[in-house]
């Protein structure tokens, strides 16, 4: 893994090390780029990595700044899994900057087609896999819901069985009653994530990394790291992942410190200024870099 000895907690602030990935994705000639970690929302996936993985004993699904060549309001946001509060994360500190992060919004990853018995108020569904009991769960409809379920508003599971589960209107409340008609298909929603933003625009990469580029290492004695203007100085982090095999003397995801920097080489040594690393063995495939930066989450 990407070593990290702690989350470090100052006044309420745990410090985390995020490994920047990057998502371009566009639609009619409007492009967006994500900077940063994980998957945003249920598509959207960065990789990277981030170390430690949870904020007070949360997992962090995703660290990003988000850059458009139109400048709307993207924002700057963590994503959160799970029914997370209001207030759960209050800041993020990107590339040395902080943002206050105002905005909060929730939404589902996991979702199904699902047949509602209004008589005993069972909701089916293929697999119940992903849903316990007091699980977040939504319906949106083609047609018309019962009475006593509205659309679009969160309910919990309950008495939940493989394929089939009831709701109540409060964690570990009585299930509700159903009544009345329905009509149209139906869909369940689970899997639940919350995510907090920081809504002004501002342009580019905010995270203080540089996107992923894919160098060739050299088999030697110092190795030697070539991508052309990589633009990576003395001190600065970096881990390694492949699509086959690094070279003997260098571990996937683990963080080295740029020594020996120049325009379009550096070397790499396992500690801040120390000796640059040697390479043996053979190598495979695509060899990817990425660069390591500090995220302080409120």
């Amino acid at each position: 893994m990407l070593h990290y000895a702690r989350q470090m907690m100052v006044s309420g602030a745990a410090k985390f090390q995020m490994a920047v990935g990057v998502y371009t994705s566009g639609f009619k000639g409007v492009y967006w780029t994500y900077y940063g970690f994980g998957t945003s929302g249920p598509i959207n996936a960065m990789g990277g990595l981030l170390v430690p993985a949870t904020f007070k004993g949360q997992t962090v699904d995703a660290v990003y700044s988000v850059d458009d060549n139109v400048n709307t309001a993207w924002p700057v946001a963590i994503q959160i899994a799970g029914d997370q509060s209001v207030g759960f994360v209050s800041a993020l500190t990107l590339g040395g900057t902080r943002y206050a992060l105002t905005t909060y919004t929730q939404d589902y990853k996991s979702s199904a087609a699902v047949t509602i018995n209004i008589a005993t108020a069972t909701f089916t569904v293929p697999s119940t896999t992903g849903i316990a009991t007091g699980t977040p769960v939504q319906f949106t409809t083609g047609g018309a819901l019962p009475t006593g379920l509205t659309a679009s508003t969160k309910y919990y599971a309950r008495d939940i069985t493989a394929t089939t589960f009831k709701v109540s209107a409060t964690i570990g409340g009585a299930a509700i009653t159903l009544s009345g008609t329905q009509s149209g298909a139906h869909t369940a929603y689970w899997n639940i994530y919350s995510v907090f933003g920081f809504p002004t625009a501002t342009a580019s990469n905010k995270t203080g990394g540089r996107v992923p580029f894919y160098p060739t290492i050299s088999i030697a004695n110092p190795a030697v790291v070539t991508s052309t203007s990589h633009g990576l100085a003395n001190g600065k982090r970096v881990i390694f992942q492949t699509t086959g095999a690094l070279p003997t003397g260098i571990a996937a995801n683990t963080v080295y410190f740029v020594v020996n920097a120049a325009a379009n080489t550096f070397q790499i040594s396992a500690t801040s200024g120390g000796a640059a690393i040697a390479t043996s063995g053979t190598q495979s495939g695509t060899q990817i870099c990425l660069e390591v930066v500090d995220v302080t989450v409120e």
